[in-house]
Formats: structure tokens, sequence, C-alpha cells
């Protein structure tokens, strides 16, 4: 008896024991029934593009690896006007592309169409987007390069086709170009630029309260970058001081249980900035952006568990001035621009899959699986299962050891 996954997706490394395997399976292969023996799991076989479990005798435990993916993109229907330093996000599973112009429009990824939508109340760049409670909040943004700034928070409501406007940044803290990220319910604003100025602010905003508050500051000023959060921290990683050529590598996080920023990670191996920037499990995806006169394809992904990094597959279209939205385990990245600086704005629309696609919901699922498992009679042994059953992994599994 064997059980077969796909290769494109880690499974864990260490011990694995036939009581955890069994509810393991049982939770994720809807109507495999599996009762837990005398037997264990022996070995993970690479055959034929599969990952393959075998059974074995009692009291023995599993210990495997498998080669980290590097992921694939897939190139999907091009945006609308061809535009650059734009804003991505997803709500209720679709995808919002606002910036570099009025122009607003809502991507499908089930129908893989795009629809447009109310337009976007002012014309900026250099915007940044964020969804909290199935609205969208488009925060600060440009006029033009490198200013002047504008302190507005537009508020897109995807039920009623419209906007209204939260609460204004503080008065002389309005900026673009900045990082903007979600934590419990929240918007940070990290960086930016402020009268043509990088500056190092990180401020909050609550959507119910309507308030702003100030936090420390980064350790460093810089524009340019994206801000992205994975266990608790938020992340500052690569961007600029304003001029092109004025990148940096740094890797600053800020930790929200003690409200103060640390330095001395792992830099960025590509200085760059311009990029977009995307949280995937414990793992922090640098995609793209510009620098040394020209435009990346470069995609390498930050382990904040194992403060290492990693390159990743190329993006086909090499750009900057991008905001990437995650949806249904890709990475989308729509518009840009092809060449540093202005010029050679893009309609090209890319999805990055780092170990295939998973549903993309209207809401989060919040609902605890159900697992149920059945006693083996007196004196059974070895593992029971449905012949020819398949069990697909649809979420990377860190290294780790499953115990009973």
């Amino acid at each position: 008896m064997r059980f077969c996954t796909s290769s494109r997706r880690p499974v864990a490394r260490g011990g694995v024991t036939r009581g955890r395997l069994a509810l393991l399976l049982a939770a994720l292969v809807a109507g495999l029934a599996v009762t837990p023996g005398g037997g264990a799991l022996a070995a993970f076989l690479e055959q034929g593009g599969q990952t393959v479990l075998e059974a074995a005798r009692p009291g023995r435990n599993v210990t495997a690896a498998a080669a980290a993916s590097s992921g694939a993109w897939e190139v999907r229907a091009p945006s609308g006007p061809a535009r650059q330093e734009v804003s991505y996000v997803q709500a209720n599973g679709k995808l919002y592309l606002a910036g570099g112009s009025t122009a607003h429009e809502v991507y499908d990824p089930a129908a893989n169409a795009w629809t447009p939508i109310a337009s976007l109340p002012a014309n900026l760049d250099h915007i940044q987007a964020v969804e909290v409670g199935g609205l969208v909040y488009y925060v600060g943004g440009l006029t033009a390069w490198p200013g002047p700034h504008v302190n507005t928070v537009y508020v897109y409501n995807p039920a009623t086709d419209a906007f209204t406007q939260g609460t204004p940044m503080p008065s002389g803290r309005g900026r673009g170009a900045g990082g903007v990220a979600v934590y419990n319910g929240k918007i940070y604003v990290a960086g930016g630029l402020s009268n043509g100025v990088a500056v190092p602010w990180l401020d909050v905003y609550d959507p119910v309260a309507r308030t702003w508050a100030q936090l420390a500051d980064m350790p460093r000023a810089r524009d340019h970058f994206q801000a992205a959060v994975v266990a608790g921290k938020l992340y500052a990683i690569g961007g600029r001081n304003k001029d092109i050529d004025a990148t940096t590598t740094a890797n600053d996080v800020y930790d929200f249980s003690t409200g103060a920023w640390s330095t001395g990670l792992a830099p960025l191996p590509t200085a760059r900035g311009g990029f977009a920037a995307a949280a995937l499990g414990s793992e922090i995806l640098v995609i793209g952006g510009e620098g040394g006169g020209g435009t990346f394809a470069t995609v390498e992904a930050y382990d904040t568990t194992a403060n290492t990094w990693r390159t990743l597959a190329p993006m086909p279209t090499a750009r900057h001035g991008i905001q990437a939205a995650v949806c249904n385990g890709g990475v989308y990245v729509a518009a840009g621009g092809t060449l540093q600086g202005g010029g050679g704005a893009t309609d090209a629309h890319e999805v990055f899959f780092l170990n295939g696609p998973t549903p993309c919901p209207a809401a989060a699922d919040t609902t605890p699986p159900t697992v149920s498992s059945t006693a083996p009679a007196a004196g059974a042994t070895g593992v029971a299962a449905t012949a020819n059953a398949s069990a697909v992994f649809s979420e990377a599994m860190s290294a780790a050891t499953l115990t009973s």
C-alpha cells in the first residue's frame, strides 16, 4: 500500500508516528479512512515526479527530505491601460488594481477577466493598497515625481462600487512610495517620500476608531520598498533613499509585541527599489524592481525563521513600480514599468506559484477541520487505507517532527 503526493508540495522532514499520520491523512483527504495499527511509514521515495509513502513494520519512524521548490510563473489576462507605480491587492477573492492614473480595475482569478470599476478619486501614483474587513484602503501617494505627496485615505467598497474617505494622515506626515501592511485589523505605514525626502516614520491607522498614532521610527529612512508581516513582526527590506541608485540591502524588523525595531538581519542579496513583496508562509518574496540602469526579473525569498535567502524562478517580465496581490496560493503582479525610472509602462499580468494553486475563497474560512479515527481491532497490524488513495498537501510544511 502506498500514498502519493505531488512532488511540487514539500512534505515534513522528521519522525512521523502512525497515530499522527492517520489523523493528518484523514484531515487532508476527503473520504479516506485511515486506521492506525501497528505499522508506520518507512520512507518517502521520489518516483516519476511523485513522493511515495510506503508502509513498513511497527515502531519505525519516517525521515525524508524533499527538494525545495523554486516555483513557476504563469501568464494571465493583461490589465487595462498600461501603467506603472501601481497598487494591487486581494479582497473577497478578487484583485484590485489602481494607481498610475485614475483607472481602477478588478480582476477575477476564476474567470481570468478584468472589469473597469469606479475611478480612483484622484490621479495618484506610488500608492499602496491593503484590505481590511472586505474594504480596500488606498493610503497616501504622489501626484508627481518626487512630489508633491498627499495624505489622503481612500476607502473602496466592492459591494457598492463606491469610495469614501478615511481620516487623513496626520499633518506633516503625508507621503507616498512607502511600505503599507496590515496587522490585527490596523494599517501600518512605514517610510516613504514626504516633500521629496525619504523618511523613517512608522504610523498606524485604526479603521474602526478612524484614528492615527505615531510609532517608533525605522532605523533608517527609505522609500520604494514594501512592508510585509510574518508571525507578529513587520519587515522592511531593501528600497532606496529617493535616488534610483541610492539603494539599500538593509533588512530591519519591527516587533509588534515590544514596539521596537531590530537590525542586522540577512541583507537583501540584490539591491533594488520599486519591487513587489509578498509573504508566503514564513518567507517574504522580493519581486522585480529597478536600479543600476535597468529593471529586474529577479525573485528572492527571505526565510524569516532561518534568516536566510534563496533565489526563486524569475518573473517573465522584468519591471518596477508594482505591488503583489496574494490569492489562491499565487502571487499576482500586474502592470509596472519595464524601463528604469519613467517610461516603458506595461499591461503584463503574471502569477507565481511556489507550491501550486489552492482555492481563493470570497471570505476566509475559519472553521476548524473535523477529524475522525477508528480504533483498530484487537490484534490488527499495519495501516489500512482506501486503495489507490492520493493525498494532496496544499500548503508547504516547514521542517518539523510530528509525534503522537
